[in-house]
């Protein structure tokens, strides 16, 4: 059978040693596995001369197909020692806290380790340069959750910002920033000193109410027990949400990781223009994954109008796709809503931060 067509195949995965001090670091269940990789194979290919290694941890990390075993992403199996916590947002699994589990368990191979979520996107070389900036100890640090920061949503309903007011004082931290926890910088050994995993399991064991309320995950329990040991991560290192994620905007901050946090993701086919400069290079390394991959599009884009006919009537659907296509390219050529008290507020942040 031909590399083309071949089906990939699985067996347990060999330990390899850790190489460098530090770490950029994925971790998920089987379901994100290949975004997992996909996203680590980015930024090995992108910063080929780093001083950082590249890991995937996971407890189905025997499921990476045996042909990329050899390739430059450390592969962990991850066995996650972890309480009974109950899970109340349907887009978030356990999986999410396997993340708080890394410092630990890898303290004696890195200093300091940047966690991404499997749905990052490295623009252009720059992790070397941001753990060669680390230079005073603090146990992690985190972007602010642009959904939360009034500031940088200036046109929000009512109703959002009082549920934004009641989230943040229910789970912020003491100056009011509610953390986003899709992107974390750890240094092991002051984070491990704190007990901030122990800290959050306590946490969200103690808190089911609170976290049911606002549905929220580790992200909530992270900042109703952490808020205030964690230091400000660029913006730029987290750019996230969809206000923001705008090709504009983008241009004029320049940030360095992408951050596909909504429905728009690299491994979808999306109307997203800014996910669609990325897509091909996803798509790409996920058929390495698996020459058989095909992307599925995104629900309510052009492309899954087309694969599933609103209405069965060929005239009719060709119309309602029209109308779709049109407003689409409307919404994409409006000004991003940010307006200019987010412009600022984001400028900012970035020339407040701590790190990054």
């Amino acid at each position: 059978m031909s590399a083309a067509t071949a089906t990939p195949s699985y067996g347990p995965v060999a330990p390899r040693p850790a190489r460098h001090q530090d770490a950029v670091v994925f971790t998920c269940d089987a379901g994100h596995l290949p975004y997992a990789w996909a996203a680590a194979d980015r930024i090995t290919r992108m910063e080929p001369g780093r001083r950082f290694d590249v890991v995937l941890a996971s407890p189905d990390i025997d499921r990476v197909p045996l042909h990329l075993r050899d390739g430059e992403v450390r592969l962990l199996p991850l066995v996650p020692v972890m309480p009974q916590i109950g899970i109340t947002n349907p887009r978030i699994t356990i999986a999410s806290y396997f993340r708080y589990l890394l410092p630990g368990l890898l303290r004696n191979d890195y200093r300091a380790m940047l966690y991404c979520d499997t749905d990052t996107s490295l623009r252009r070389p720059a992790v070397q340069q941001l753990f060669d900036s680390i230079a005073a100890p603090f146990p992690l640090a985190a972007v602010p959750d642009f959904a939360h920061r009034e500031a940088l949503k200036p046109h929000r309903s009512a109703k959002g910002r009082a549920n934004s007011a009641r989230l943040r004082a229910a789970l912020g931290g003491p100056d009011g920033i509610y953390w986003q926890s899709g992107v974390l910088l750890f240094q092991t050994a002051p984070y491990e000193a704190e007990g901030i995993t122990e800290r959050m399991m306590a946490f969200a064991q103690a808190n089911q109410q609170v976290m049911a309320r606002d549905r929220q995950g580790d992200q909530g329990a992270l900042n109703g027990s952490a808020a205030h040991l964690i230091a400000l991560l660029s913006p730029r290192w987290n750019w996230h949400n969809y206000r923001w994620l705008r090709p504009e905007l983008v241009r004029r901050f320049d940030p360095l990781l992408l951050h596909f946090s909504g429905g728009a993701k690299p491994w979808l086919l999306t109307d997203d223009p800014l996910a669609a400069e990325v897509t091909g290079d996803w798509h790409a390394a996920l058929r390495r994954w698996d020459p058989a991959f095909v992307p599925r599009p995104q629900r309510g884009s052009l492309a899954h109008a087309a694969a599933h006919p609103p209405t069965g009537i060929r005239p009719v659907d060709k119309l309602l796709v029209g109308l779709r296509q049109l407003g689409r390219g409307i919404g994409h050529a409006m000004p991003a809503k940010v307006g200019r008290s987010g412009v600022a507020e984001m400028r900012r942040l970035i020339e407040t931060t701590d790190i990054g």
